[in-house]
């Protein structure tokens, strides 16, 4: 399993963050165009906890995604990548901790992502190449949240 960390600084309240982050809108704001992410289905615009949500997008060729709110509590929440039907998702597992801290006049935002790739060994020779992917989109991410909130 490969782990990945991110983290910036939005200045713009806690409050104001939140409430966009818990919106599950906001990948439609936060997703390089590219990736042509939209989302299918979701069973509730508001994140809350056990909500799933379906989207379609290209990471390296078109994919569905289906992911479910495992955690939720105030200023974090955690999705997870949840394999249902005949979808094949481009992850074997997905865990994604979303953080959120207040500091004067900005907030941190702190991504922590446990990933596995599907193929077993195989699949680790390209972990390197999924971490750079993630690098780029959540460089993307930063300068689209702040764009939005500042």
């Amino acid at each position: 399993m490969k782990v990945f960390n991110n983290k910036f600084v939005v200045y713009s309240s806690l409050e104001k963050v939140w409430a966009f982050y818990t919106n599950i809108r906001h990948l439609e704001k936060i997703t390089p165009p590219q990736m042509n992410l939209r989302i299918l289905h979701t069973t509730s615009e508001e994140i809350e906890e056990g909500s799933e949500t379906w989207i379609t997008g290209k990471i390296i060729f078109n994919m569905k995604w289906h992911s479910r709110i495992v955690t939720l509590e105030r200023y974090r929440y955690v999705d997870e990548m949840f394999v249902s039907g005949s979808e094949k998702p481009f992850f074997k597992s997905w865990r994604h901790e979303h953080v959120f801290k207040a500091g004067e006049g900005q907030t941190i935002v702190l991504d922590l992502i446990k990933l596995e790739l599907p193929f077993g060994p195989a699949g680790r020779i390209f972990e390197g190449f999924a971490i750079k992917r993630l690098r780029n989109l959540f460089k993307y991410r930063e300068a689209a949240t702040r764009k939005q909130l500042e």
